[in-house]
């Protein structure tokens, strides 16, 4: 048997699914953030299965970034790409469930100087069976030319019903690739899952490595290098067209301001399209990403869907290296420590 999930990239704003004619559930945190419902249990294999949503954008007090006014439209809908997917019961959680879910990619050091850099790999394998399973993830760090330049291995027993971390660290020593806006040069991190020696997951992300630093004389350094960014805010709606871009028009804007001039873009004011991410990773651009607000604030029911919704940004984007800085309330004309707290 295998579990079966619809993912979505973000909806505006609150989703209802129904599979054929059962509720599957609600998601009501933010319009701007993925989200994933499990529809195992409701879902008819090898037969014709009937998927149903409500997607309201009705204002309501209690999702981010309401209350309003606004300066920015808030179109309807589903608006960003949906995936139906489908996983062996041992299979890597989802980034956005909780701090250790999914794959978390750091660079714990990295040496502009000597050239080497030290890798940690997390992955989250979910044992959804009723046994307890020998588990084995293997890391593969690949070049752009498509050579296996690290590779990590660790073997651990799940039990039923839990999820498992499996902690690697290794490091790249020789003909380091450093990422830069001037050339943003592209590893790509592949996470195989194997029971009893059988492939059962895998999972592949993109990995930039530099080194970033603020200080008061330089401000931001890259690579022990001062950078003057220059950039600007983007929204990621387009005329005619709404919110519902293609992916291809996210990245015709990067390139666009990469070609300006520009190394900075600001998502004013929410979590913006995966495919944005990919964009600055692939172009060169620093990214600096909002959580869903405006101006006004609401009531605690809101900073509990604010707060929620910027844990989700973070850990749905956290492994590009383009996104240098989180946004944290800046256009609420003060400090708004609580959103400190949450990104830290």
């Amino acid at each position: 048997w295998s579990k079966v999930f619809i993912e979505f990239e973000g909806a505006h704003q609150v989703t209802d699914l129904w599979v054929n004619g059962r509720h599957v559930g609600q998601h009501s945190v933010s319009g701007y953030t993925p989200f994933h419902f499990d529809i195992t249990e409701f879902v008819n294999h090898g037969e014709e299965n009937l998927v149903c949503l409500k997607v309201d954008n009705r204002k309501r007090q209690d999702v981010p970034p309401d209350p309003g006014p606004f300066d920015y439209i808030k179109f309807s809908g589903l608006y960003r790409d949906v995936y139906l997917v489908e996983t062996n019961p041992v299979h890597i959680s989802f980034n956005w469930e909780d701090i250790n879910a999914g794959i978390r990619i750091t660079t714990p050091t990295v040496d502009p100087l000597n050239m080497n850099a030290t890798i940690n790999v997390e992955t989250s394998v979910r044992n959804e069976t009723d046994d307890p399973v020998e588990c084995t993830v293997i890391s593969r760090i690949i070049d752009a030319d498509g050579l296996v330049v690290l590779k990590m291995k660790q073997t651990a027993s799940i039990v039923p019903g839990s999820d498992y971390l499996f902690n690697q660290c290794s490091g790249i020593e020789e003909n380091l690739h450093l990422w830069s806006c001037d050339d943003p040069y592209l590893y790509r991190v592949n996470s195989e899952v194997l029971v009893d020696g059988r492939a059962v997951d895998c999972l592949e992300n993109r990995m930039g490595i530099r080194k970033i630093e603020l200080n008061r004389h330089d401000g931001f350094v890259l690579n022990g290098k001062p950078l003057t960014m220059v950039g600007l805010n983007r929204h990621q709606q387009y005329p005619y067209v709404g919110d519902a871009v293609p992916d291809a028009l996210h990245y015709k804007d990067v390139s666009q301001l990469k070609e300006l001039g520009f190394n900075t873009i600001r998502t004013a004011h929410y979590p913006q399209d995966n495919a944005l991410m990919d964009a600055c990773d692939e172009l060169g651009i620093l990214a600096y990403e909002e959580p869903p607000t405006w101006i006004g604030v609401g009531d605690e029911a809101w900073f509990e869907n604010y707060n929620e919704a910027t844990r989700r940004m973070v850990r749905n984007h956290r492994n590009h290296p383009s996104l240098v800085v989180w946004g944290a309330g800046i256009n609420h004309r003060g400090a708004v420590p609580n959103a400190h707290y949450i990104l830290k």
